[in-house]
């Protein structure tokens, strides 16, 4: 399932970027919306989403497929853990 949110992710994320390049800021939040509810998910446990070995995956592919604001509240929530994250091998 970890294969299947990230694929979500990277897929409706790179569309509200297409979206939001060509000036489509309506198709863009319509993307946005429809990945709410799994960033909110994962945001409301990042620290130990972030330092899972298929978690982290998911963080990643946020960041580099997600516009905002899903890529600054994931950042937000990475640097009130960060302590954590650097201690452990997946953060």
């Amino acid at each position: 399932s970890n294969h299947v949110i990230q694929k979500v992710i990277t897929v409706l994320g790179n569309y509200a970027k297409e979206a939001r390049d060509e000036g489509d800021e309506e198709m863009c939040e319509l993307f946005v919306k429809a990945l709410d509810p799994i960033i909110n998910e994962i945001n409301r446990s990042i620290s130990g989403v972030a330092r899972h070995s298929y978690g982290c995956r998911c963080v990643q592919r946020i960041l580099e497929s997600c516009v905002d604001p899903h890529r600054s509240k994931t950042l937000d929530g990475i640097l009130a853990c960060h302590g954590r994250l650097m201690e452990d091998q997946y953060g």
